[in-house]
């Protein structure tokens, strides 16, 4: 029933625009426009929105409910009808709902986005088949929900209550790992036995200290790492032959600049350091021997450049 003074249902449609795909989005409720919209309307994703007075009482939509790929929640009130929407493979949830939620009705997601929602934390180990998961705030100080989660290719960590990354170990598909803003990760050991790592971001995580070898990663195309007291070893870094992007804004040791001229698929690189950086002729020479042509060169500092971004 509609509280006085509360607004009404509404909806919006953004229908799919180049890759961006077709969404309808509910406010403040669920009525017949709703319903008419859901049945009517090309979309992948319903997004529901609304505050705690907010009840979406969802009728049995047909067929329809179990085409829909993705869902979001963003409504703290009273949810019902979800369960016919079981074959999405896309959730974001960004409030939890009053009555409740259990995510493992869900069996065939694959992709998995929480902000800050302690109750969607702890169902994590519920869903085992998760491809790619993206939280904000995780209340959980280690990544045990996260062991034997064997189709996990991608994980992305910011802020939160997140201490040690003990759990990943045993993720044997994963390709990408995110962690950015994390005061009290201190450790990170289990880092070091993710050779399937494609991808590696670290962002500002100031307890976080030690060694880390990038020979670990012989895959590796993307490696990301600024304001980490994390010593990187980028020795040998030419037999990284699938290396597209690298950036170092952190303590590092073991850079052969040529190295970088070396690798076929290498296409933007950002490099901080006190120790000197080559002169534009000498990465010109260094391109032409190599054939990679640069197409542009950024120092940054004026009179002693502490920093370069070299784009391929």
């Amino acid at each position: 029933m509609q509280a006085e003074n509360e607004p009404c249902p509404e909806i919006e449609y953004e229908p799919s625009h180049f890759d961006k795909e077709g969404r309808l989005i509910c406010y403040f409720g669920w009525d017949d426009d709703s319903t008419r919209a859901f049945v009517s309307r090309v979309f992948s994703t319903l997004d529901l929105r609304g505050g705690e007075k907010h009840e979406f009482h969802i009728p049995e939509l047909g067929s329809k409910a179990h085409e829909l790929k993705g869902l979001a929640l963003h409504c703290s009130g009273v949810l019902e009808g979800l369960e016919q929407f079981s074959n999405i493979e896309s959730l974001n949830v960004g409030s939890w709902p009053k009555n409740g939620l259990n995510l493992a009705m869900f069996g065939k997601l694959k992709s998995l986005s929480i902000d800050a929602v302690k109750k969607a934390d702890r169902q994590l180990s519920r869903l085992p088949c998760l491809e790619d998961i993206s939280t904000i705030g995780y209340s959980e100080q280690d990544c045990s929900a996260f062991s034997g989660m064997n189709p996990l290719r991608s994980l992305f960590f910011s802020q939160g209550r997140l201490r040690t990354l003990q759990g990943l170990e045993s993720c044997p598909s994963l390709s990408s790992l995110e962690l950015a803003y994390i005061r009290n990760l201190e450790d990170m050991e289990a880092i070091h036995g993710l050779g399937t790592l494609e991808n590696i971001w670290l962002e500002n995580l100031p307890k976080v200290t030690g060694r880390l070898s990038l020979q670990k990663y012989p895959d590796l195309k993307s490696f990301y790492a600024s304001k980490v007291n994390l010593i990187v070893d980028v020795s040998g870094l030419r037999k990284l032959q699938n290396m597209q992007k690298l950036w170092l804004n952190l303590p590092f040791e073991g850079l052969d600049w040529k190295d970088i001229f070396m690798l076929p698929d290498m296409k933007r690189v950002g490099i901080s350091t006190e120790k000197g950086i080559p002169g534009d002729e000498e990465f010109h020479r260094l391109a032409e021997r190599h054939g990679k042509p640069l197409k542009e060169i950024t120092r940054i500092g004026k009179r002693k450049p502490k920093a370069v971004q070299l784009k391929f």
